[in-house]
C-alpha cells in the first residue's frame, strides 16, 4: 500500500508540473478580486493567478493537518480512558474470581499431554 500511495503521489506532482509549465502564461497574469456585500466592499490588491492557488493549496495543507491532528488527539485520549477502563474491569474480574486451591508442592503434577498413550 505504501508503493501505491508514492505512485499516486508522484503521478499528482507529475500532472501537476506538466499543468503549470503548460499554462505559464495565463497563471502569471495578475487578477483582483472584489467581495460586495450589502455596504461592505473590499477589493484585493492584483495577484498572479498562481499565487491564488498556491494560497488555497496551502491552507488546505494547514487546515487537513489542524483536523486530523486534533482528531488524533482525540483518539489517544479515548484509548487511554479506555485503557483504563480495561485495567479497572480486569482488576474487579481478579478480584470476583475465587482463590485458587493451594496445590501440595510434594507431590509432582502429571498433566495429561504427558500421560502415556496407546501405540497403534
Amino acid at each position: 500500500m505504501r508503493y501505491v500511495k508514492i505512485l499516486v503521489l508522484v503521478l499528482f506532482f507529475f500532472a501537476a508540473m506538466v499543468f503549470f509549465v503548460q499554462n505559464t502564461q495565463i497563471l502569471t497574469e495578475s487578477i483582483s478580486l472584489k467581495f460586495s456585500v450589502f455596504a461592505l466592499q473590499w477589493n484585493s490588491s492584483p495577484i498572479p493567478i498562481y499565487m491564488y492557488i498556491l494560497i488555497a493549496f496551502v491552507l488546505g495543507v494547514v487546515i487537513s493537518t489542524a483536523y486530523f491532528g486534533l482528531d488524533k488527539l482525540r483518539m489517544n485520549k479515548e484509548i487511554k480512558r479506555t485503557r483504563h477502563q480495561m485495567k479497572s474491569m480486569q482488576n474487579e474480574l481478579n478480584s470476583l474470581r475465587p482463590t485458587s486451591p493451594q496445590v501440595d508442592s510434594t507431590q509432582p503434577e502429571v498433566s495429561q499431554s504427558s500421560a502415556a498413550q496407546p501405540l497403534s
